[in-house]
């Protein structure tokens, strides 16, 4: 299953770290560029416990990446279909997001 995440923040980055732990293919979108660089190498930008851990892990499997390009991220389909036509939505904000 592929699943675009928007946003990467807590709840953003969170979800998407555990939905790749699933063994789901992830691809978290932000508009910050410095924060997307920072995951793709791994950094860590909040702190909750052992999501290092999942982050490196899965970074490392090919299972998540980040990206500041949304208009990629629904030419490839990762966004479900029914969202993408406007008929169904599906998401989770946080307050920063």
């Amino acid at each position: 299953m592929n699943i675009c995440m928007i946003g990467a923040g807590y709840v953003g980055l969170v979800s998407a770290a555990c939905f790749s732990e699933f063994g789901w293919n992830v691809t978290c979108i932000d508009k910050d560029a410095d924060k997307i660089e920072q995951l793709s190498r791994g950094h860590m930008p909040i702190c909750e416990p052992r999501l290092d851990e999942l982050l490196e892990r899965n970074l490392r499997n090919g299972r998540i990446e980040f990206s500041t390009d949304l208009g990629r991220a629904v030419a490839e389909g990762l966004l479900p279909d029914g969202l993408r036509a406007g008929r169904q939505h599906f998401g989770l904000l946080g307050p920063d997001e």
